[in-house]
C-alpha cells in the first residue's frame, strides 16, 4: 500500500464510513447523546442544559410545546459553509438557528437574511424531496413549509415565551429573560429555578402526529431531510463551473473554495486568510492548497467525530480539558475503535489488582469489554489469539491536535502504523515493562504493566497529603506523556531521564510513604525495562543466588535489617506492650536515602540501630535470630571478599539495589510451602 497523506487517509476513512453505513447512524451511538459521523453540510449543537430548545408543532403547524434539550445532547441541523463561517457578518443557517435570526423583534437584519436564505433553500429542498416519492418525504416537505409560515407570520420570541409560560411556572418574566420554576418548594426541598435568556437560545423544531402510524419528525434524526439537504448543496455547487478545480487530496475535479469548516467552533486546521501561509511562495492564499468542498467536508467531519467520540479521543493531560493537546486514534478497519484501545491503558490489563490514589476521571477509564472486537483484541494482546487474515492488513492511526489559540488549532503530529507492527510493539512494551504486584483480592502475585499515566505521576509527581501522587504542573504531565508514547506504540527505549527520576524517587522513600508499595512496583518495572533496552538480562522477582552484584547484595541487606525490626516489634505487639508500631518509621526508612549514597558507612550505623532488635529476637525467637544472623554474615562476606570492594567501598548504589531489596523482601515474606511450589513450577 502506498503511503498516503493524513488528509487522504481521513478522506478515505469517511468514504469507508459511508459505504459501511456509519454516517448519520444514531443507532451506533451508545451514549444516547447523538454523537455521530455527521452527513455532509450538517452541524451539531451541544446543549448545556437550557440553551437549546426544540419547538414542537402539531399536524396543523401550530406550536404546541417546547422541549429543553438535555445537557450534553447534540442537535443536528443543516448548514452552508458560508453560514458556518460567519463571524460578525450576517449569514443565516437555512433552517435551525439562534433566536437572533428567527425572531423579527430582536434583530431585523438577521431575521430578513434568514427569511431570504430559507425561501431559496426551501424551494430547492422541496424539489429534492419530490424525488423520494414517499409519504414521509411529503410529511417533511409540509413540516418545512409550516416552519417557514410560523417564522414569517409570528414573532418566534413571543411564541416561545407563551409556550414556556404554558409549561412552567414563570417567576420573573421580562422582554427577553424568564426565570422558571423547575421544582416547587416542599417540606424537604428548596425551590429549584433557572433564569434563561431567550435571546441567546438556539432553536430547532419537531412535529408530532396524532396518527400512531406516522413517524414524528425531528430535524436531528430525520435522514430524508439530511440527504435532501446534502443533494441540494451539491447540485448548487455543480452549477458554478468556474469554481471547479483539481482537488489536491482526492485527485478529482470538483467545486473548490477557500472557506473551510472549523473545529472547536470556528478554529481552523486549514487557514484560508492568513498572509503568512503564502507570502514569499505564492501570489495569494488560494494557491496554497486546492481542496474540494466535498473533500474538505469529509476530512473535517471525520476529525470532528473522533474529537467528540470518547472512544476515539483522549486529553493529553489525563483528561483535563484545560490542556491544549488532544490525541485522536482509530483503525482503518475499526473507525469507531470497537477494540477499545486507549493510550491510558494500552495493554488492557484492567481491572488492576490495586487502586492507586489518583484523579482519573471516569471518561479516561477503559470502556466496557462487551463488544466482541474488544474481547478479541484483549486476547490478541495476550497472545491467546491471532489476528485474522483480513485484520492483518489494518492500520493504526494516531493524531495529536493542539488547540493553542482562540482562532487556530494545528495537527501537531500524526502516526500511521501497520497493525502487525503496532501489535508487536504493544506486546514488546507489555513484556519488557512489567513487574509483579500482589492482588489485594486474591492475595496472589500477578504480573502487570503499569499504565502510562501512572508512570508519569510516579516519575514526575509528589505524594500529596491526601495520599494521591500527582504532578504539580499540568504541562509537565502532558509533555512527559508525549515523550513516553514512542516507548509504548513504537517499541522505542524508555526515555533515560524517566529511569533516573524514578530511581531518585525510590531513594526518597519517606516522600512516598503512603504509596511505597506502588513506587516499588513502578521502579522495578521501569528499571527492568531500561536493563532490557540496554541488552541486559531481565531481573527476576525471585531471589537469585547467581549474578548478585555488590549493589544487589546491599539491597538484600536493607530488606533483612527491616524484617528484623518488624519481627521484633511484632513480637512486642503480641505481648501487648505497644500498639502503635504500624505507623512508626523503621530505622531502615530513616537511613534509606543516606544508605544509597554511602552504603558501607551507613551499614555500620544501621547495624548499631538494629542490634537491640536482634538481641530481642535472640531472647524470644532464637531460630529467627540465627537465620537472620547467618544471612547477614553470608552477604557481608560476599561483599567484602570481592576484588573491587576497597575501590567501591563508599560508591553510591545503583539500580541493582532496587532488585536486591525487592527479591530479598519477597523471599522473606514467602512461606516454605510457596517456595517449594515455585521451585517445582
Amino acid at each position: 500500500m502506498h503511503k498516503m497523506s493524513i488528509f487522504h487517509v481521513l478522506y478515505k476513512n469517511y468514504e469507508k464510513a459511508e459505504e459501511n453505513g456509519l454516517v448519520d447512524n444514531l443507532e451506533l451511538d451508545a451514549t444516547g447523546r447523538n454523537i455521530v459521523i455527521l452527513p455532509l453540510y450538517h452541524m451539531n449543537e451541544q446543549s448545556h442544559g437550557y440553551d437549546v430548545i426544540q419547538i414542537i408543532l402539531d399536524e396543523e403547524g401550530n406550536p404546541v410545546r417546547i422541549n429543553f434539550i438535555e445537557n450534553g445532547i447534540y442537535t443536528i441541523y443543516p448548514i452552508t459553509i458560508a453560514s458556518l463561517n460567519r463571524t460578525r457578518n450576517v449569514f443565516a443557517h437555512p433552517l435551525c438557528d439562534n433566536m437572533q435570526y428567527l425572531s423579527k423583534s430582536l434583530n431585523e437584519a438577521k431575521h430578513m437574511h434568514y427569511c431570504e436564505q430559507n425561501e431559496e433553500w426551501l424551494n430547492g429542498i422541496i424539489l429534492e424531496l419530490e424525488n423520494y416519492n414517499s409519504e414521509e418525504a411529503v410529511d417533511v416537505a409540509i413540516f418545512l413549509k409550516q416552519i417557514r409560515e410560523l417564522i414569517l407570520n409570528e414573532d418566534v420570541l413571543t411564541v416561545l415565551k407563551k409556550l414556556v409560560k404554558d409549561q412552567y411556572r414563570v417567576l420573573f418574566p421580562n422582554e427577553t429573560t424568564v426565570e422558571i420554576e423547575l421544582q416547587p418548594k416542599t417540606e424537604n426541598t428548596r425551590v429549584r429555578k433557572k433564569k434563561i435568556n431567550l435571546s441567546d437560545i438556539f432553536i430547532t423544531f419537531g412535529k408530532q402526529f396524532s396518527d400512531a402510524k406516522k413517524r414524528d419528525i425531528d430535524i436531528t434524526t430525520n435522514k430524508i431531510l439530511h440527504q435532501a439537504h446534502t443533494c441540494y448543496i451539491q447540485k448548487t455547487q455543480e452549477k458554478q463551473k468556474d469554481m471547479f478545480d483539481i482537488c489536491d487530496v482526492s485527485g478529482k475535479k470538483m467545486y473548490c473554495e477557500n472557506l473551510y469548516r472549523g473545529l472547536f467552533g470556528r478554529k481552523k486546521i486549514v487557514s484560508e486568510s492568513y498572509p503568512e501561509t503564502h507570502i514569499g511562495r505564492f501570489y495569494d492564499s488560494s494557491e496554497v492548497v486546492h481542496l474540494g468542498a466535498t473533500t474538505s467536508e469529509k476530512i473535517h467531519l471525520i476529525i470532528k467525530f473522533f474529537l467528540e467520540n470518547q472512544d476515539n479521543r483522549e486529553y493529553l493531560n489525563n483528561n483535563d480539558k484545560k490542556d491544549n493537546t488532544i490525541a485522536i486514534m482509530w483503525f482503518a478497519e475499526d473507525l469507531l475503535n470497537k477494540r477499545n484501545f486507549t493510550l491510558s491503558d494500552p495493554t488492557m490489563e484492567e481491572p488492576k489488582p490495586w487502586d492507586i490514589p489518583s484523579d482519573d476521571s471516569e471518561e479516561n477509564q477503559l470502556t466496557s469489554l462487551a463488544d466482541e472486537r474488544a474481547r478479541d483484541w484483549k486476547k490478541i494482546l495476550r497472545g491467546e489469539k491471532s489476528l485474522s487474515d483480513s485484520d492483518k492488513e489494518d492500520f493504526f492511526y494516531l493524531m495529536m491536535i493542539n488547540n493553542f489559540s482562540k482562532g487556530r488549532i494545528a495537527i501537531q503530529s500524526t502516526r500511521t502504523i501497520p497493525i502487525m507492527i503496532f501489535l508487536k510493539n504493544l506486546q514488546h512494551w507489555q513484556k519488557t515493562c512489567s513487574w509483579e504486584i500482589r492482588d489485594s483480592r486474591t492475595k496472589e502475585y500477578v504480573e502487570r504493566t503499569p499504565r502510562p499515566w501512572d508512570i508519569i505521576r510516579f516519575v514526575y509527581g509528589i505524594e500529596k497529603d491526601d495520599g494521591r501522587v500527582d504532578c504539580l504542573k499540568d504541562e509537565l504531565k502532558s509533555s512527559a506523556f508525549k515523550r513516553l508514547l514512542p516507548s509504548v506504540i513504537d517499541g522505542a527505549n524508555l526515555p533515560k531521564d524517566m529511569a533516573r527520576q524514578i530511581f531518585s524517587n525510590y531513594k526518597n522513600r519517606i516522600g512516598f510513604r503512603k504509596n511505597w508499595i506502588y513506587l516499588q512496583y513502578m521502579s522495578c518495572a521501569l528499571l527492568n525495562k531500561v536493563r532490557q533496552d540496554q541488552g541486559k538480562e531481565k531481573r527476576l522477582t525471585m531471589l537469585g543466588k547467581d549474578k548478585q552484584t555488590r549493589d544487589y547484595l546491599y539491597g538484600r541487606l536493607l530488606a533483612i535489617y527491616e524484617k528484623i525490626e518488624m519481627d521484633a516489634m511484632r513480637s512486642k505487639d503480641e505481648k501487648g506492650e505497644d500498639k502503635s508500631n504500624s505507623l512508626r518509621i523503621t530505622n531502615v526508612e530513616k537511613v534509606w536515602s543516606a544508605f544509597f549514597q554511602t552504603p558501607e558507612r551507613m551499614l555500620e550505623t544501621l547495624h548499631m540501630k538494629i542490634r537491640p532488635y536482634l538481641d530481642k529476637l535472640k531472647s524470644n525467637q532464637a531460630g529467627l535470630y540465627s537465620y537472620y544472623n547467618r544471612l547477614i554474615g553470608e552477604i557481608q562476606t560476599e561483599i567484602r571478599d570481592a576484588e573491587t570492594y576497597l575501590a567501591n567501598k563508599n560508591k553510591a548504589l545503583n539500580e541493582d539495589a532496587v532488585f536486591g531489596y525487592y527479591a530479598q523482601n519477597r523471599d522473606l515474606y514467602t512461606s516454605a510451602a510457596e517456595k517449594k511450589e515455585n521451585e517445582n513450577a
